[in-house]
């Protein structure tokens, strides 16, 4: 298992935000400039990239789907990710949920929020240092929608070699 879920004991929501919360309860260690910092990122420093897209969520059902799977063969951060739901309709209320790979095929949950469009048309999920496996995101609306749903996506990472 991977010392980042070992050392997790949940990702908090505020505002919006997911937050890591460390196994005693606190904010895990929050570097000089305020990130949160879970276990060594590597040395030096990273190299930035940015990637968008947009996922298509089907009409008429209110399954699970994957938004974005963000992969590395090296030790990364996750800087920012951020989902846009407000094409949903104002009412439905759409599960985020947060999963981390721990070996080649197998992903635990570390965290999954509800959220309400009207109050959130848009999820932030920021700082998660220190990862080597995959990550994903996924929604669950808790009502269908009649039509196709575009749900925009933007993150940065910071890969460390």
């Amino acid at each position: 298992m991977s010392s980042l879920i070992k050392k997790l004991r949940s990702v908090a929501d505020i505002d919006g935000v997911f937050h890591i919360v460390g196994p005693d309860g606190t904010i895990a260690d929050v570097d000089s400039q305020g990130r949160l910092v879970v276990t060594d990122q590597g040395s030096g420093t990273p190299s930035l990239s940015s990637s968008s897209g947009t996922h298509y969520y089907p009409p008429l059902v209110t399954s699970e789907s994957t938004v974005v799977e963000i992969t590395s063969h090296d030790k990364y951060e996750l800087r920012t990710l951020v989902i846009y739901l407000g094409n949903f309709s104002s009412s439905n209320r759409i599960t985020v949920r947060l999963y981390y790979k721990v070996d080649g095929d197998n992903y635990v949950k570390l965290e999954q929020k509800v959220f309400r469009v009207s109050r959130y048309p848009s999820v932030t999920i920021r700082d998660l240092f220190g990862l080597s496996e995959d990550v994903k995101i996924t929604i669950q609306p808790s009502s269908s929608e009649l039509n196709i749903v575009s749900v925009p996506y933007r993150y940065m990472i910071g890969t460390y070699s």
